[in-house]
This record gives structure tokens, C-alpha cells and sequence, in this order.
């Protein structure tokens, strides 16, 4: 349920080339292929190098059950460390060595912003004792062991999301040793415990599952794509689609290939307000030089500002260039033959969202799936990023999801599609806001695929497509 589709072109070299090789490399670049690989669980019984803090070295970890916490702190003491039991709001220290947060089963909403923040504050002090002697940075869920690929259990599936913030600070961060820990709750803690800080104190894998005194890890295996395959439960003209991400970039060509495989009727939910009938002055005007130049042409008659600064300007004429498309693509999808209906709505607010399912229920027909594919970006660094940008990242993807699953809790679904992303799997520097929520996705994912067993549930792992969030100097990289 845990899939990734990665574009694989030959790489371009950033370097002076020739005419000639550019040609080449673009050219080769353009016939890229595309995979499906999906997540597996594998042992790990390799031998790792010990990881040598300084001794009588403090270490901090975050609350959970008493008897949990008390179990890793004695056990930390027993191999020369100095414990010490810390909430989520705690100031750093000069001589930090290690921070282990302890993910509760079942958590608040502010946990993952929360944890960001700690592991924002102690970043300087951790870096700092890395540099000189070692470090470490640990998260431990309770998933089973196996990062919730075999079912999650009672515990939260959101939990998870804290290995995109681990996965991030190893790409950011290389004098910490950082490491995703997922074990079985056993009911012996001391043994728990000790399993958690052994492995704290290895070097090597950054994702490790504990089960049944098996070390494991997560590994991608290539899997052919088989587009003969069919499900039991094919969407047809009666359903409806609710897709997230508006109708413009990927979401609105996915929604375009449902409504012509399927003839499925759709909702879309989008930020841009539904534009309405494009002004004449802009008519015949088509590259962003001509659009601009009408703007400023404008100026002075009372349909737009006398004056333009250059970002205003680029604003402006991107606001119509948004709105073409939004119009272009709606008239693609209607000209298909099937009912659309396009609503302006905050994923974030979940009232917002009840409310545009519930009219498209009442006006398309009976809700039989969800594309969520809403998201948007504010790349920074972990010591740079703020928490407003954190937040809007994060709840675009998280809140948005929950609040699809409680305005789809009663219908019986066929397909339930979330957009994650390769940043989820791998960690991206800039992004741990976006890694943390597309890790959110992919554990829910999990979690839905085994509580609706006749509903096909996929979390799509994507790289960078053409288009959409990928902006010119991203798509150089």
C-alpha cells in the first residue's frame, strides 16, 4: 500500500558541456521511464560500529508512560550516560549529546510541530558536541515493529510522521547520528528498553524495526506495472471522485484521466476561487512578456493599480495565467461528458471540506473515492524554517487528509489515493515539514488499506514532475 513512482532520467551534469552534448543529454533525458516500487519490510542482521558518546554524556528524552521513559533512562545509565527526562518545550543545553523522542501511542495535534520545534532548539547544541566527539538524534514509534506495514494496531497512525523530521536532519545535519527507531510493544519494558538504546548506540541504518528480537529495516523492490490489471470495484458514471490540489498541474490531469477511463463525476477542492469570464483586453494574449505589458498598459484607467512593482507585476500576471488554466482544464474534464463540480475550500478546514462533499453528494451522486493531492512548499533549512511555515506545510497535507477520511468515514469507497512524496522516503534537506506530513500519509495509508479491505488504498511516493510545485531552479536540480 506504500508505493513510489520515480522518474528515472540519465542524469544532466550541472557542468560547462557542448552544444552538442546538451542536445544529447536532453534528448536522452526526455525518453525517461517511469517505476513502480513498492516498500517491504527486510531483516537486518548486519554488524554495525558502536557509536562512542563521551562519557557521563547528557542525553535527553521526551516523556512518555512513566514506566516507558524510566526503562530508557536506566538503561542509558548503565552505558555511561547522563538521562534526563525533558518535555517538548524544553530549552537547550550547551552540552547536549543526544535527544530520544519518545512517540506517545496516541498524540495531540501539535506533537509533530512541537517535536519539530525541540529539534530546532537543541540543533545548535547537538551540532556542536557532533562536530567535537558524537551525537545523536533517535525517534521511537510503537508500530510494531515493522513501521506499520503489517498494521498499525491502537497506536496512531500519524506517530510515524516523526521519521521524515529523523530522515531530514541526517540529510541536513552529518556529525549527528541520527536513526528512526519502530519497535513491538512487548509488554517488557526493561528488555524494550534495552533493545531501543542498544541500537541508539549503533552506527548504520537510519530506519530500524525491532520485532521479537529482530532487527529490521525498509527496502524498495522494483515491481512491474501491470495497467491490465483491474480491481474488483472499477469506478463507473454513477461515483464520484473528491480530488484535492484544485484544477491546475497533476491533479487536474489525473482528474481529466479519471472522468475518461471511468466517466466518474468529481469534485475538485482547490484554493483559487472559481475565476469567472477573462477581461477583453487580455485577448490574444498568450506569453507572459504580452500579458505584463498589457498590465502596465492598463495603469491609469481604473481596472488595475497605477503602479506596479516588478513582484506585483509577476503576481498580477500569474494570477491570470492560474485562472486560464483553472477554466482550460475544467472545460477538458466537462467536455468528457461527466459532472464536475469545482469548489474553493481550505483542505485545512474541516468544516469547509464536509460541507463541499456533502453538496457533491447530494448533486453528483454517491462518494466512492478521494485523490488527495493538495500540498504546497516553504523549503528551509530546520534551523531556518518558522513555525507559521511549518504549520501551513504540515496541515496541508495532514489535516487535510483527516479531514477527507472524517467527510468519507460513511461511504463505502472504492479508491482511496494519497499524494506523498520521495521526500517522505528518503528526507530532503529544506523539507522535514513536508517529509513529516507525507509520512503521515503513507502510515494512514497503511493503516486504511487494512481497516477497508475492499477499498483500494495507495500512497504514491512521486519524485518531481514537470509542472506544478517543481519551479524552474528546482527542476535544474
Amino acid at each position: 500500500v506504500d508505493h513510489m513512482l520515480i522518474s528515472s532520467p540519465v542524469p544532466v551534469t550541472t557542468e560547462t558541456v557542448s552544444p552538442e552534448t546538451r542536445t544529447e543529454a536532453v534528448a536522452t533525458e526526455k525518453v525517461a521511464t517511469i517505476e513502480r516500487q513498492v516498500l517491504t519490510i527486510v531483516p537486518l542482521n548486519t554488524q554495525q560500529e558502536t557509536i562512542l558518546l563521551a562519557k557521563d554524556a547528557t542525553v535527553w528524552v521526551t516523556e512518555e508512560t512513566p514506566e516507558f521513559t524510566q526503562a530508557i533512562c536506566e538503561s542509558l545509565k548503565q552505558n555511561g550516560l547522563n538521562p534526563e527526562i525533558v518535555s517538548l518545550d524544553a530549552e537547550p543545553e550547551s552540552n547536549l549529546a543526544g535527544l530520544i523522542i519518545l512517540t506517545p501511542a496516541n498524540l495531540d495535534q501539535t506533537f509533530m510541530k512541537d517535536s519539530f520545534k525541540l529539534v530546532q532548539r537543541v540543533s545548535k547544541s547537538l551540532r556542536t558536541t557532533g562536530k567535537s566527539n558524537a551525537a545523536i538524534l533517535i525517534s521511537v514509534t510503537q508500530m510494531g515493529g515493522q513501521f506499520g506495514l503489517n498494521g498499525v494496531g491502537d497506536v496512531c497512525p500519524v506517530s510515524g510522521g516523526i521519521a521524515g523530521l529523523i530522515k531530514t536532519a541526517d540529510k541536513e545535519w552529518p556529525e549527528i547520528s541520527c536513526k528512526a527507531i519502530d519497535i513491538q510493544n512487548s509488554g517488557d519494558v526493561t528488555k524494550s528498553a534495552d533493545h531501543i538504546v542498544s541500537e541508539c548506540l549503533l552506527e548504520g541504518c537510519l530506519e530500524v524495526g525491532i520485532s521479537n528480537e529482530q532487527r529490521y529495516t525498509l527496502e524498495l523492490s522494483t515491481i512491474k506495472i501491470d495497467k491490465t490489471n483491474k480491481t474488483n470495484n472499477t469506478l463507473s458514471s454513477k461515483d464520484v471522485v473528491v480530488v484535492t490540489g484544485g484544477a491546475r498541474g497533476v491533479t487536474a490531469e489525473i482528474a481529466l484521466a479519471l472522468a475518461e477511463t471511468y466517466k466518474t463525476n468529481l469534485l475538485l477542492l482547490g484554493r483559487s476561487k472559481l475565476p469567472g469570464d477573462e477581461v477583453g483586453w487580455l485577448k490574444g494574449l498568450t506569453s507572459e512578456a504580452e500579458i505584463k505589458k498589457a498590465i502596465l498598459a492598463q495603469k491609469g484607467k481604473g481596472t488595475t493599480p497605477k503602479e506596479f512593482k516588478p513582484r506585483e507585476l509577476n503576481v498580477a500576471c500569474q494570477k491570470i495565467l492560474a485562472e486560464r488554466e483553472i477554466r482550460s482544464n475544467l472545460e477538458r474534464i466537462e467536455a468528457t461528458g461527466v459532472k464536475v463540480m469545482y469548489r474553493a475550500v481550505d483542505v485545512q478546514e474541516k468544516t469547509e471540506v464536509l460541507a463541499a462533499v456533502e453538496e457533491a453528494r447530494n448533486t453528483l451522486g454517491t462518494i466512492s473515492g478521494f485523490v488527495h493531492g493538495a500540498g504546497v512548499l516553504a523549503d528551509k533549512l530546520i534551523e531556518d524554517k518558522t513555525e507559521e511555515q511549518f504549520s501551513q506545510v504540515y496541515a496541508t497535507k495532514a489535516a487535510g487528509l483527516d479531514a477527507l477520511l472524517t467527510a468519507t468515514e460513511n461511504d463505502d469507497l472504492k479508491i482511496m489515493v494519497m499524494f506523498s512524496s520521495s521526500t517522505a522516503r528518503f528526507g530532503r534537506k529544506g523539507q522535514c515539514d513536508y517529509a513529516i506530513a507525507n509520512e503521515v500519509l503513507n502510515k494512514v495509508a497503511q493503516q486504511q488499506a487494512i481497516l477497508r479491505k475492499d477499498c483500494r488504498v495507495v500512497s504514491v511516493n512521486w519524485g518531481p514532475w514537470d509542472g506544478g510545485m517543481v519551479t524552474p531552479a528546482l527542476k535544474k536540480l
